[in-house]
């Protein structure tokens, strides 16, 4: 699959849907911090995780590619098979966070009681930026055990009520960005700690010079990297 090298900043968020829900103010967005002006260059924040499907969905459609998601009005189908832009599973978000660093992190202890622009700490082995800290990162997994049994990518149950998230935050320790850590919230409420980062599977048509995703770079529009 592919990932984005960064987390959706605020500038590309806004590029893509026209509107920047880090300007949200406390009445739609529970807030702890970011008391300043929205900053174009940090991860977008206060997207809830359907407004991360709805992103996906809509930048999918403006580069060609099939959408992946059906949005219901309390759960969301994914058609697994689709080519186009979604939000990782949390095997796919392990897979490439894989080596990362807290020493890299933006965590309670650095943070100074807000988030911070992309790509200031070095990129884990894979070229990934801040995988751990500055915002968590919803994951399509619902919330529950592990399963028991062997499981090739799991997907979560869909019987929770809850979605994942993963990598910490800056409101937080560096307990909660330990790459094992899990988190989870209500799907439907937004917080100034959560934002989040797309993948996409890579079909046979990728390896079709003419296709769109010939050039990963220029048809996302963002810098963007393979992992395995």
């Amino acid at each position: 699959f592919v990932i984005g090298t960064t987390e959706i900043t605020q500038e590309f968020f806004e590029r893509v849907t026209g509107n920047n829900p880090a300007s949200l103010d406390v009445n739609n967005c529970s807030r702890v911090g970011n008391k300043s002006a929205p900053n174009p260059k940090e991860p977008v924040y206060c997207v809830n995780w359907y407004e991360a499907l709805e992103f996906a969905n809509l930048l999918s459609e403006q580069n060609g590619y099939e959408p992946c998601y059906t949005i219901l009005t309390k759960n969301a189908v994914w058609k697994s098979d689709c080519d186009g832009y979604r939000l990782p599973t949390e095997s796919e978000w392990e897979i490439a966070a894989a080596q990362s660093s807290i020493a890299q992190a933006w965590t309670i202890n650095n943070s100074e009681g807000r988030t911070h622009d992309v790509a200031q700490f070095s990129p884990n082995p894979y070229g990934l930026y801040d995988m751990l800290g500055n915002v968590w990162e919803w994951t399509w997994d619902g919330y529950g055990p592990y399963p028991k049994e062997l499981t090739k990518d799991p997907k979560g149950t869909d019987l929770s009520g809850y979605r994942v998230m993963r990598g910490g935050t800056w409101a937080k320790g560096e307990d909660k960005a330990r790459i094992s850590d899990r988190a989870n919230f209500h799907p439907a409420f937004r917080m100034d700690v959560t934002g989040f980062r797309l993948v996409r599977t890579l079909r046979g048509r990728d390896l079709n010079s003419t296709s769109p995703a010939s050039n990963q770079r220029n048809a996302w529009n963002c810098p963007v990297s393979r992992t395995v």
